[in-house]
């Protein structure tokens, strides 16, 4: 076993997650929220206006590109613990500003969330689009 991560378990030479299951939760412009992640890692949040992209623990990240995802040691804002209070506590994540303009188009995609220790990924997630409704 490599890693774990709010249920998703990583083993050499498998999947790294069920995708289909969105942990995480695009909830406003700069900000993604995932529960029980660690916030020391290094995050990328990848994408695909086709699909397909797919996380191995062997062969890494497949498909799609990426926007790097920033920890905030400060947590999320408290409008947005007020708004989603399920998220309390969850890790949260700061889209920078250089991304801000592709934010509509990266929401019609495939979009997923990994922690990755060097390249190699150790975790993942797909993301709950809270935030698309304000946008598209």
């Amino acid at each position: 076993m490599l890693g774990n991560t709010q249920g998703f378990v990583i083993n050499a030479g498998y999947r790294v997650a069920n995708l289909a299951k969105a942990k995480a939760h695009w909830v406003n412009r700069d900000t993604i929220a995932w529960p029980g992640a660690d916030q020391n890692g290094a995050y990328r949040l990848y994408h695909s206006s086709h699909g397909g992209i797919r996380v191995e623990a062997t062969t890494g990240v497949q498909g799609g590109a990426f926007i790097p995802l920033t920890p905030n040691p400060d947590g999320l804002q408290p409008s947005v613990v007020e708004q989603f209070p399920h998220l309390k506590g969850a890790t949260a994540f700061q889209v920078s500003p250089d991304s801000f303009a592709q934010i509509p188009r990266l929401l019609k995609g495939q979009l997923v969330l990994v922690q990755l220790e060097g390249n190699q990924p150790i975790a993942a997630t797909s993301l709950q689009n809270h935030y698309s409704r304000e946008v598209l």
